[in-house]
């Protein structure tokens, strides 16, 4: 089956309703779609749909976004076949005042155009070879977890780079740094007093990595909340934490653990 690229599906979105860009800038408020504009939404649907998983990479809540506002679509399609012509595809509560379509727009211009990147495929930054080539064969296993609807995998797959990646940078950060933002977070309570300090940073955990990453500033605000996210879902691949707060790993966890890999490249790219 034919793929289509997310800036592919936005350049269709813009060409069908022009008013789309102008919405997202704010000058074009409380805009609906009716039923003899069906043609031209069931298009964008269809576009969406040919759009590999592994390039709708977002977090959290513009991946909220993008289920939101395709269910809003689809749903107000099947009132259309129904035969519900005065249904009328309009704003969504919790969303301000954009159309579906427009907020499907949104979502869909933060996503990639490939997977990996160029930038996350050969990480350059890296001077270690074989630790390049170690991360870039996590890189191609998730993309074919991604591919395969196989969400714990890349789930802890994209866990794993990510601490492999928060490791290298905190050893080539002056351990003086490293050291006195470890004693200081073992001090508040945020790491574990028995286990830190330590020296060793290859017994730390993915918490304390990110911890101390943010302590020291050396990731964005935004790449922090979701490489904490993808702590946490870490722990999902235990079958009894699974049982008791019921969560399991799913698409979106998948998503926005691949997100946080993403973005974790994206900093520390010179």
């Amino acid at each position: 089956m034919p793929s289509i690229l997310p800036s592919q599906a936005v350049g269709l979105i813009d060409k069908l309703f022009p008013w789309v860009p102008a919405q997202l800038e704010g000058t074009k408020k409380n805009v609906s779609i009716s039923k003899h504009r069906s043609r031209e939404v069931t298009a964008i649907i269809n576009a969406v749909g040919k759009i590999p998983s592994e390039l709708i990479v977002l977090d959290g809540d513009d991946y909220a976004a993008f289920l939101t506002s395709t269910a809003a679509i689809e749903d107000i399609l099947r009132q259309w076949q129904s035969g519900n012509d005065d249904y009328i595809l309009q704003y969504l509560a919790g969303f301000g005042d954009l159309n579906p379509v427009a907020l499907l727009r949104h979502s869909l211009s933060k996503c990639p155009n490939e997977y990996p990147s160029k930038e996350v495929a050969e990480l350059t930054f890296i001077g270690d070879q074989a630790l390049r080539d170690v991360i870039r064969l996590d890189l191609s296993a998730i993309e074919r977890a991604l591919s395969n609807n196989e969400w714990k995998a890349a789930v802890v797959l994209a866990g794993s780079v990510v601490e492999a990646l928060l490791l290298w940078k905190l050893g080539n950060t002056a351990s003086t740094s490293v050291q006195a933002a470890e004693k200081e977070l073992a001090t508040a309570g945020i790491l574990d007093k028995k286990k830190h300090p330590s020296r060793n940073l290859d017994e730390w955990s993915l918490h304390s990595y990110v911890a101390v990453t943010e302590k020291l500033g050396l990731l964005k605000p935004d790449t922090i909340t979701l490489a904490k996210l993808t702590k946490d879902f870490g722990n999902l691949i235990h079958p009894g934490r699974v049982q008791r707060i019921g969560e399991s790993c799913d698409r979106g966890k998948a998503l926005t653990a691949v997100g946080a890999m993403v973005s974790v490249v994206r900093d520390l790219t010179p």
